[in-house]
């Protein structure tokens, strides 16, 4: 894998509690035990105030959550700010 020099940070979001809402955190988890270099794995319940100041120190962020949009498996959509 290419080393890059951005700053990187995925936050999957959702409830686990409701089994149908918990995919962020269960890809936030699991992404956690690979160890990525230069990669920051985060999770919660749901996007807050409090993670813009952790988004804005990032170069990309991903953001991880569940959909009931009928797709095959999972997409990336850019979003613009």
């Amino acid at each position: 894998m290419k080393k890059t020099n951005k700053q990187i940070l995925l936050i999957g979001y959702g409830n686990p509690g409701r089994q149908d809402d918990g995919l962020g955190p269960a890809l936030a988890e699991r992404l956690e035990s690979f160890n990525i270099e230069g990669v920051e794995i985060d999770s919660d319940y749901q996007l807050t105030v409090e993670h813009a100041y952790d988004i804005a120190k990032k170069d990309i962020v991903i953001f991880a959550d569940a959909t009931v949009e009928d797709i095959d498996d999972f997409y990336f959509r850019p979003l613009v700010v």
